[in-house]
Formats: C-alpha cells, structure tokens, sequence
C-alpha cells in the first residue's frame, strides 16, 4: 500500500496539481470576483505547502515500501495528519467552489464559440 501511495502522489497528484496551475485557474483569476481570486490563491498556495509536506512524507512512507523502518512512527502518523487535513480542505474548496465557477465559463465559452460558428 505504501508503495501505491508514493506512486499516486509522485505522479497522479502531480499532475493535477500541475495542469490546474497551468488550465484551471489562470482563467479564474482574471475578472472582478475578489472572493473567487481569493479562492484560486488560496488552491495555489495549498499545492505548495502539500508539495512541502509531501517531501517530508515521501521517505518514510518509501521506506515502507521497501521493508525498512529507519522513520519514526510518530512523527509520520502526525505528518499523514496534517498533509490529510490539507488535502481534505483543499478538495472541499475545489469541489465546492472553484470547480462549479470553472465549469460555468467552460459551458459559456463553449456556447460561445458554438454561436460563433453557427454550430448550435
């Protein structure tokens, strides 16, 4: 399991964290809504403590992984803590805020485009 966890958030983590950077919120940071900036800013900031986090994580959870046990339990178990809280708050506010708003201009610009093209 340690094994797939690294796997995950060396690459699939990455990734979306990466592609939200470079799609996602460039659009929603432009416009007049503070409160939606304010959001995106604060998704952009969790991708750079969780990557801090995830540095902290990664070797002990890939000792685990290769059956060695060099890590104190204790401070993994409160790292996981932290970096899992973080997590859960960040998908909340994706999932809840930012994403429905992302979603909206995608469908407006994609209607759009349709009109523009007489492609109803």
């Amino acid at each position: 399991m340690a094994a797939s966890i690294v796997a995950f958030f060396d690459g699939s983590a990455r990734a979306h964290h990466d592609e939200e950077e470079r799609v996602v919120f460039p659009p929603l940071l432009t416009g007049s809504d503070t409160m939606l900036i304010a959001h995106v800013r604060r998704l952009q900031q969790d991708h750079g403590w969780l990557e801090e986090d995830w540095r902290q994580l990664r070797p002990p959870l890939a000792a685990i992984a290769e059956g060695r046990t060099w890590f104190e339990p204790e401070v993994l178990r409160q790292g996981c803590e932290v970096f899992s809280a973080l997590y859960i708050e960040h998908i909340a506010l994706e999932e809840l805020l930012v994403y429905p708003e992302a979603r909206k201009r995608l469908a407006m610009e994609a209607e759009a485009v349709s009109r523009r093209t007489g492609m109803h």
